[in-house]
């Protein structure tokens, strides 16, 4: 029989780990939570920080019995911590606390479950797998097409985990050259234009509010003859290219872009952290010197690590650094750059 433990879960009461069981809660049920809650805020002892390691989701019960109610199911990945309480409570037994945010009334909700201690391990054990890099919240093409919760048609795009020694040292991409004659004075970003007595300016707005605005200089693409700036908002922000003509044209990329080698592809990503999400866009170069979007895309599982960063691109793919989402974040909040894998990206595009 497989070892059940009793552990404490801090969960909402619309979490997604209930979507399989129904449950109802009195006032007797509300009131033994708020209990529990109140124990647990005057007894934060952790004993260990873990993450359920069961591919297929781990199973939370209402008694240590496989026979017991089955209350839900916790995903791979999810992080639990080990605390200890007062034995009176729990009787010296290893629980687990997990606090799950309920928008609606800004509170946490609890309860006391029990899951099998099997299936806990330390993050260095949670990996991406093939199956999971497709999946995504939302992914459209040019042709207008919006898909939600699909996993990327193969026709588009291919994802492949690949091994560091099998990057093409070759294929890695020098960034845009940075210029020396713009700079950035007295917090005003001036560029030049070719065809125009005036300038192109973008000033700081050095505000504690949504105002807030703060520019950076990147460089010229002398194969499409625009200029590469980064605009800072109070929450986030984003690329652009303006054009060093005339500087009427203004391309916005979420993350900075990655040109191939022919100059026909533009890649970019983006790690949300609001969502625990991974940002794609690509964009087609014209004959031109047009830039046209492709594909942008919102992945479940995985994020970029450095999103100003790859390990390599050449016409038809690129490889950049992954982590698989839900463990983002080390145990202590911080960002779990020694647990990487290596994503290969492979783009099968109308360029016409």
């Amino acid at each position: 029989m497989k070892k059940i433990i009793p552990l404490y879960i801090l969960i909402s009461l619309s979490s997604c780990i209930q979507k399989k069981v129904n449950n109802s809660y009195t006032n007797k049920n509300l009131a033994e939570i708020n209990t529990i809650e109140k124990t647990v805020q005057d007894n934060q002892d952790f004993i260990d920080t873990l993450y359920v390691t069961a591919k297929d989701g781990l199973e939370i019960r209402n008694k240590p019995s496989i026979e017991s109610s089955l209350l839900g199911v916790l995903p791979y990945g999810k992080k639990v911590h080990l605390i200890n309480m007062d034995k009176e409570i729990i009787h010296e037994k290893k629980f687990v606390s997990i606090y799950e945010y309920i928008p609606n009334d800004n509170t946490y909700e609890h309860r006391v479950v029990y899951v099998d201690s099997e299936y806990l391990g330390q993050i260095e054990e949670i990996k991406l797998s093939k199956d999971l890099l497709c999946e995504t919240y939302f992914y459209n093409t040019t042709d207008e097409n919006n898909f939600e919760d699909e996993c990327v048609d193969k026709s588009i795009l291919k994802f492949n985990l690949v091994a560091e020694n099998k990057v093409n040292q070759k294929t890695i991409l020098s960034k845009i050259p940075d210029t020396t004659y713009i700079t950035k004075v007295d917090g005003t970003l001036t560029i030049p234009l070719q065809k125009s007595n005036n300038n192109l300016i973008f000033k700081d707005v050095l505000k504690d509010n949504d105002n807030y605005r703060e520019y950076k200089y990147y460089g010229y693409s002398e194969p499409l003859n625009k200029h590469l700036i980064y605009e800072a908002f109070y929450e986030g922000g984003e690329f652009f290219f303006v054009d060093k003509v005339n500087g009427k044209e203004k391309i916005s990329f979420i993350g900075y872009p990655f040109i191939s080698p022919n100059n026909e592809i533009i890649v970019t990503f983006n790690a949300n952290p609001y969502e625990n999400s991974g940002e794609l866009e690509i964009f087609k170069i014209t004959s031109k010197n047009k830039i046209e979007k492709l594909f942008s895309g919102n992945f479940k599982n995985w994020m970029p690590l450095d999103q100003d960063n790859i390990l390599s691109i050449d016409n038809n793919n690129v490889i950049i650094k992954v982590l698989y989402s839900k463990v983002f974040w080390n145990k202590d909040g911080n960002l779990n750059s020694k647990n990487f894998q290596l994503l290969k990206l492979s783009w099968k595009l109308n360029l016409n």
